[in-house]
């Protein structure tokens, strides 16, 4: 029968792998800038990224609708 330290190791184990899994997230945000002629595109659907977008957010290699579709998927 599991005790308050099997519960505790438990949740200490699902906090270390959520941890990590924000960790892993955030390092994706640092990937390389695609681009095709001289233009920068989006990584998931390789439209051109729009000039207010990169103006706004220089590192950006999403455009606004993908990264909108990434944070939602990335939120359970």
């Amino acid at each position: 029968m599991p005790d308050e330290a099997d519960y505790a190791q438990e949740r200490e184990e699902i906090d270390r792998q959520e941890a990590l899994a924000r960790r892993a997230e955030k390092a994706g945000q640092h990937e390389a800038p695609f681009e095709i002629q001289g233009r920068r595109v989006c990584a998931d659907c390789f439209e051109p990224i729009a000039k207010r977008r990169l103006k706004a957010n220089p590192d950006a290699v999403r455009c606004v609708d993908c990264q909108s579709m990434k944070d939602r998927n990335g939120k359970h």
